[in-house]
Parts: structure tokens; C-alpha cells; sequence
């Protein structure tokens, strides 16, 4: 026995769900109660060391070797490909000063700084909801 199955109106027998392999339209984008987990937001915070970077930069405009001096553990091509990534975002602003020798240095644009609620929500649930996981992630 053959079921009757119908489709969505509008879609002429074809599925509402995005094909493999192809990243859904923005009128197809899943949320979970009402928030879309692939927001850009999620996925630039998701990048390692880019909360750690914006945070640092929240108290001003910082050179490369203070950035890599203030966050324990990154590397120098880890550190300038997030930074890139950032610029590319709108995150933050390199600024070339045209001196001997050459000095850059990199601050947070108003897109960045609207950050910092975000990641202050994130360090407050990592301190008082979920203190156990602290370093589970590096075990990995």
C-alpha cells in the first residue's frame, strides 16, 4: 500500500529541506526556540581565540607582540590569521603608523565592542553553570 504524500504549498513535490551538501537560504535557516545556532555571531565566537582576542582588546588598541603576550598559548600564525579573519568582519581595525620602525596596532570597531556583552554572558554561564567543564575542551 502506497501513501498519499503530500507537499508543503508551493514547493511542487519537492522537499523543504536544503540539499546535502549545500548551506541553507536565510528563509530556510533551522533555529532552536527562536535562535539560529549557525548565526554569524556563533561562528565567528566559535573560532578559537577570538573571544580571548576581543576581550584583550576591549581596554584599548594593542600591538601584535602585547596581544601575543597577553593570551597564554597562541601562536604567532594563529594569532595573525584570526586577526585577519576579525578585520575581514568588521571586528576590528588595523592601523598602520608609517614610523621607523613600523608600528600596527588593532582595536575593536563599534561591531566589536558590541561584543562584549555577549562574551560577558558566555564567561558568566562558564562560571556559574557549567564550572566543571573548565579545560574539558583542550582534553579533546
Amino acid at each position: 500500500m502506497q501513501e498519499n504524500k503530500q507537499s508543503a504549498p508551493g514547493t511542487r513535490g519537492r522537499s523543504t529541506r536544503p540539499a546535502r551538501g549545500r548551506a541553507p537560504r536565510p528563509d530556510e535557516a533551522p533555529t532552536v526556540n527562536g535562535y539560529d545556532p549557525g548565526c554569524s555571531c556563533c561562528k565567528l565566537l566559535a573560532h578559537k581565540w577570538v573571544p580571548q582576542i576581543v576581550t584583550v582588546l576591549m581596554s584599548g588598541p594593542h600591538r601584535f607582540s602585547a596581544l601575543q603576550k597577553a593570551i597564554a598559548g597562541i601562536g604567532d600564525k594563529v594569532l595573525s590569521a584570526r586577526l585577519v579573519e576579525l578585520e575581514r568582519a568588521g571586528i576590528i581595525t588595523r592601523v598602520h603608523y608609517p614610523e621607523i620602525p613600523p608600528r600596527v596596532e588593532y582595536a575593536l570597531t563599534q561591531a566589536g565592542l558590541a561584543l562584549e556583552g555577549v562574551i560577558a554572558e558566555m564567561d558568566r554561564w562558564s562560571r556559574e553553570v557549567a564550572p566543571g567543564m573548565a579545560g574539558s575542551a583542550e582534553a579533546h
